[in-house]
């Protein structure tokens, strides 16, 4: 589990957000993963 400590690569920051390494973790749901995607490429 990742809040347990198991896995290291693995973080959880203050908000909730889950994070391996650097990279943002997004759940399995194609409408969240396309907001998220078109705000990460249209942003400055």
């Amino acid at each position: 589990n990742v809040e347990d400590g198991k896995h290291t690569e693995f973080s959880v920051d203050d908000d909730g957000v889950v994070w391996f390494e650097d990279r943002l973790c997004i759940p399995s749901d194609q409408a969240l993963r396309e907001k998220v995607m078109t705000e990460a490429h249209s942003s400055p």
